[in-house]
C-alpha cells in the first residue's frame, strides 16, 4: 500500500483562474466598425453556465453573479467537467 503524499507546502502556490464566457465569430468588417459600448453576443445564453480553468486546465462550471460593483461567480459543478 502506498504512503499518502503531503502536499500541504503547495497550498500558499497562486493559480491562474478562469472562466469562459464564451465567443463568437463576426466578420472583419463588423470588427472594424466596433465602438465603446457596442454589443456583442456570445455564443453562451445568459443564464447558462460559465466554463472554468485552474491553469489553463478545466475544473468546473459556474454561475455569474453581481455583486455590488463586482462580477463574482459561484462554482455549481467541481471535477471532472467533459
Amino acid at each position: 500500500m502506498e504512503t499518502p503524499i503531503d502536499l500541504g507546502f503547495l497550498e500558499g502556490v497562486p493559480v491562474r483562474l478562469e472562466a469562459d464566457l464564451g465567443g463568437c465569430t463576426i466578420l472583419l468588417s463588423d470588427l472594424l466598425r466596433l465602438e465603446a459600448g457596442a454589443i456583442i453576443r456570445l455564443r453562451r445564453k445568459s443564464g447558462e453556465p460559465v466554463d472554468v480553468y485552474a491553469a489553463g486546465s478545466p475544473i468546473g462550471r459556474a454561475e455569474v453573479a453581481f455583486w455590488g460593483h463586482g462580477r463574482e461567480i459561484r462554482m455549481t459543478e467541481v471535477g471532472d467537467v467533459q
